[in-house]
């Protein structure tokens, strides 16, 4: 009876001690590849699903071994798998790919930069083509009145409040998560002090917002628009028609030379016809912009008008007599 019993003690432990040499094998086997490869894990991935999308480049084979592995890593050592892609060069053993994968050190995420200035349409037309989300749907989450009721926006569209940057997905959210992120980080922009700043200008931070825009649209030089900035709240101030174009455009729903029956259309952004801020902003101002109107520069100017060199620059004039030379001087350059 002792002889059995010692027998099949020895046959366990050499079983054991053959699995812990198979497991230790395949934890240190290498990609069969000579190319790296990226695999995507979705956020709030089973264990079973993301092992399977290592299997699809014979990584992490068999799939019950690292199945198991991994969920005993998990519950014994509390720790959970980072979402995103993984890239998994040919050096890589199976050992460090799952050690990345609870510490996301392989990750690499999907960037995708939204420029200053766009509309609403124009940045979901973006995450569409890199992200691959549905752009029709971002465009109503966008300007639900849950949405804006959520995030504190007492207007009629977020346009304005998607703060131009370069974000970082993992290229699973939602357009719910991936609206919620560019508004967090808006919001995130007005610190205690820039609060401050707003109260001193005496706007509230939509009408701000909506200058900002106008700034935004009318010249493509960080360098002016502290100077556009002062221009157009000087405007503000005397109670002077902003008379900015790209309001008008905004109106009409194109980017595009305005004829003069544009500026006779019966609309609240048309800023030749309705005196005083617009009803909301025309595009997503960056915080350049917006910082420009929080600080603008002080001057005395109410008029521009570009140099007509595709520099886009501009002059700026106090009176209209400066003004009216300035014009003169521009329709110079473009007859060049």
């Amino acid at each position: 009876m002792k002889k059995i019993l010692y027998t099949f003690i020895i046959s366990i432990l050499i079983l054991i001690l053959l699995f812990i040499s198979y497991s230790t094998s395949k934890l240190n086997e290498l990609p069969s590849f000579s190319d790296t490869v990226a695999v995507f894990v979705p956020k709030n991935s089973s264990v079973n699903t993301i092992v399977k999308r290592f299997n699809e480049y014979d990584l992490l084979q068999p799939s019950w071994l690292f199945t198991n592995y991994i969920r005993i890593k998990m519950k014994f050592e509390n720790r959970s798998v980072y979402a995103g892609y993984y890239d998994v060069v040919p050096s890589t053993s199976n050992e460090d790919i799952i050690e990345k994968l609870f510490t996301g050190g392989y990750a690499k995420t999907i960037k995708v930069t939204i420029p200053e200035g766009l509309n609403n349409k124009e940045i979901a037309q973006i995450l569409a083509d890199t992200l691959g989300i549905n752009s029709r749907l971002f465009l109503k989450l966008a300007n639900s009145d849950s949405l804006l009721s959520a995030w504190g926006i007492d207007a009629e569209s977020s346009i304005g409040y998607l703060l131009p940057e370069t974000y970082e997905f993992y290229g699973d959210e939602t357009e719910q998560e991936i609206i919620d992120k560019l508004l967090k980080h808006h919001f995130e922009f007005w610190t205690p002090e820039k609060e401050s700043e707003l109260k001193r200008t005496k706007l509230s931070k939509h009408e701000l917002l909506s200058i900002a825009s106008i700034v935004q649209a009318e010249t493509p030089l960080k360098s002016e628009l502290p100077t556009v900035a002062g221009l157009y709240l000087n405007r503000v101030k005397i109670g002077m028609l902003l008379q900015a174009d790209p309001t008008v455009q905004f109106a009409v729903g194109e980017k595009k030379r305005l004829l003069h029956k544009d500026l006779e259309i019966d609309n609240p952004y048309n800023t030749y016809k309705y005196a005083g801020i617009p009803p909301g902003p025309i595009n997503n101002p960056g915080k350049d912009a917006i910082m420009a109107c929080l600080n603008p520069e002080r001057h005395k100017y109410l008029f521009m008008v570009a140099f007509g060199d595709g520099s886009g620059a501009h002059y700026f004039a106090k009176t209209n007599a400066e003004h009216s030379q300035n014009v003169a001087k521009y329709r110079k350059t473009r007859r060049r």
